[in-house]
């Protein structure tokens, strides 16, 4: 009974950590979304989406304005220009 009752706590553990970090994206997605988005620049490396998360083994486009790195399907999926510059 106890380890059901443990195994029933780690599960609830893990679905708020789960949507602490689905908010905490949130919110900072939010943050730069008052943005203007005014260019983006393509930045040459490894880099994690900020959006998605997902791992980028050759680039990431940065706003310049406000920092935010986001992969190329996040920025279209958002509606986000890309002026290259």
């Amino acid at each position: 009974m106890q380890r059901q009752w443990e195994m029933q706590r780690q599960l609830e553990m893990q679905r708020q950590l789960e949507m602490h970090r689905r908010w905490e994206m949130q919110r900072q997605w939010d943050t730069h979304y008052q943005c203007q988005y005014g260019g983006w620049s393509r930045v040459h490396g490894r880099y994690q989406c900020r959006q998605c998360r997902r791992i980028l083994s050759n680039f990431i486009l940065k706003c310049e304005q406000c920092g935010l790195g986001v992969c190329g399907r996040c920025r279209r999926d958002s509606g986000l220009q890309y002026t290259q510059r």
